[in-house]
């Protein structure tokens, strides 16, 4: 007997193709929360378009930076310098559990340079 495979939701709909009847379960807020410092909450985010580079976002009271995975650079944003400094630290810190949300979220391997 085979082992039962398990899927999302999501995977199911894109797999037996009913993506245009269920488009509206891919909301672009959808937002995995990874971790917090202080105030600052580190999220991943699913299908965001335009973004190749792969990275995570540092929010703070509706400030927010796009941090590289690749990199740790500051990719878009307007947090505070003190604050981009904290968060890209905290990315360094934490970047196997960034990589692997990411990569849950976005299905291919962060490759790093």
């Amino acid at each position: 007997m085979e082992e039962p495979v398990e899927h999302s939701f999501l995977d199911f709909i894109r797999e037996f193709g009913m993506g245009m009847q269920y488009a509206f379960f891919e909301l672009p807020e959808q937002r995995a929360q990874i971790g917090r410092r202080g105030s600052i909450i580190f999220e991943v985010r699913p299908k965001e378009n335009g973004h190749n580079e792969p990275h995570i976002h540092a929010e703070y009271q509706g400030k927010n930076i796009s941090i590289s995975l690749n990199t740790f650079e500051v990719l878009a944003g307007n947090l505070p310098p003190k604050l981009q400094k904290t968060a890209i630290e905290w990315t360094k810190q934490h970047f196997e559990q960034c990589k692997s949300k990411w990569n849950e979220y976005h299905r291919y391997e962060v490759m790093v340079m």
